[in-house]
């Protein structure tokens, strides 16, 4: 995603989720982080003033708040 759009982040630093990780609600401790293409964040995780790209999936009981989606991003189940 800041690949493309790099003043998204107002030169904040923050935690970068790689392309097709899998990543449990126990490894995520920063709420505001960036999520590359196709990853998968999984259950209780809260994500906010983050940035999910596209293709990324975000599965039940994860909160996301004042965020940013690119294309194809799945919330939820289905």
């Amino acid at each position: 995603v800041l690949k493309y759009w790099p003043p998204l982040t107002n030169n904040r630093e923050m935690l970068n989720v790689s392309p097709l990780a899998n990543v449990s609600s126990t490894q995520l401790d920063n709420e505001s982080c960036v999520v590359a293409e196709n990853a998968t964040i999984s259950e209780k995780t809260s994500l906010k003033g983050s940035f999910i790209g596209a293709g990324a999936s975000v599965s039940p009981k994860t909160l996301v708040v004042d965020s940013i989606l690119m294309g194809a991003v799945r919330i939820g189940s289905g």
